[in-house]
């Protein structure tokens, strides 16, 4: 059976770091399969799970944005500062916000020390 590019792995493993799950070969060559040709959902697949997650997660830290952002959201700064520090890093502050609420975390997290050499 041919391996999936390390490219694949990578992205498999960032849906993955937003369920604190790990999956076999086999849950990762089905996803693929689904991610690429579509068909039916593997609703069961750990990988599947932690994209559902991502998206979870972010329209929720979105929503408290939102609330907040005419009088600014210190959250967001906190937000970047732990986010810094995982694996994927930011991509998905970037994918949830935008570059440029981003930047503005960045800024004030290097500012407050909070961004411990990202």
């Amino acid at each position: 059976m041919k391996r999936l590019k390390p490219r694949i792995i990578a992205e498999q493993d960032y849906w993955l770091s937003f369920a604190d799950l790990t999956a076999n070969e086999d849950e990762r060559r089905e996803f693929h399969r689904f991610d690429s040709q579509g068909g039916e959902v593997p609703t069961d697949n750990p990988i599947y799970y932690g994209k559902v997650m991502h998206g979870i997660t972010g329209a929720v830290l979105k929503d408290a944005y939102r609330d907040t952002a005419s009088a600014g959201w210190v959250g967001g700064v906190y937000l970047y500062a732990d986010y810094a520090q995982k694996s994927h890093g930011i991509r998905s502050l970037r994918e949830w916000f935008g570059d440029a609420a981003v930047e503005r975390w960045e800024q004030a997290a290097r500012e407050l020390r909070l961004d411990k050499g990202s």
